[in-house]
């Protein structure tokens, strides 16, 4: 009866201790993957603010605003960006870092699987957005970064793979690219208190079952 208690014991300690090292080699395997990678892009993908009828009301005001001879001289397709811009769903921040030693050379950013949308570079000026063709963010220098901003009517990305294959940088050397995906704060705190959780029980289970073990 000892000797099967002891066994389980072990058994028990022994899947927990697999769980504990398997858990610690990914995030090991994880930050050296990241210290090898060329160019760092975190991204966080989320709900735009839709609302059309804004969009309807500046148009209505700068009509209003304008003699009829100035307002049929506007350049067609003047209000489109406004348009997108009110009228978009998804809004993806890409924060990209140059993680290697070296300046990354004909850099551009290109975006595919989605519909007409718009772009701004930091604080530059709103522009839009064309699928599968490339924009020119010319050279990033070593261990800089930068925050890409995009807005979308659709995305037809859903799952990593895909976000990964829709937002493509390039370079003339660019090497591996990492992407991130880093939690909401809130699931984060979250899990941060289930994993203390976890982690104040199981070190009471482990007590528990080294002093079992000694008491066979």
């Amino acid at each position: 009866m000892g000797d099967s208690l002891s066994a389980t014991v072990w058994t028990i300690l022994g899947i927990i201790g697999t769980t504990i090292l398997t858990a610690v080699v990914g995030k090991l395997v994880s930050v050296a993957f990241e210290r090898s990678a060329n160019l760092i892009v975190t991204v966080a993908v989320n709900q735009a603010f839709k609302s059309p009828l804004l969009a309807s009301e500046v148009r209505e005001w700068r009509k209003k605003s304008m003699s009829r001879e100035e307002w049929n001289n506007e350049p067609f397709g003047i209000f489109d960006k406004y348009n997108d811009y009110f009228k978009s769903e998804v809004y993806v921040r890409l924060e990209v870092k140059n993680n290697s030693n070296k300046k990354l050379t004909g850099f551009s950013f290109s975006v595919h699987s989605i519909s007409s949308g718009l772009m701004q570079i930091g604080e530059s000026e709103l522009i839009e957005l064309t699928k599968n063709v490339p924009v020119t963010l010319g050279d990033l220098q070593p261990k800089r970064e930068l925050v890409i901003h995009v807005l979308a009517n659709s995305i037809w990305a859903h799952s990593i793979a895909q976000i990964k294959e829709a937002f493509v940088f390039s370079a003339d050397e660019l090497g591996r690219v990492k992407y991130k995906f880093p939690m909401p704060f809130y699931l984060e705190l979250r899990l941060r208190n289930w994993v203390g959780l976890v982690g104040f029980f199981g070190t009471m289970l482990i007590a528990f079952l080294l002093a079992t073990i000694l008491k066979g």
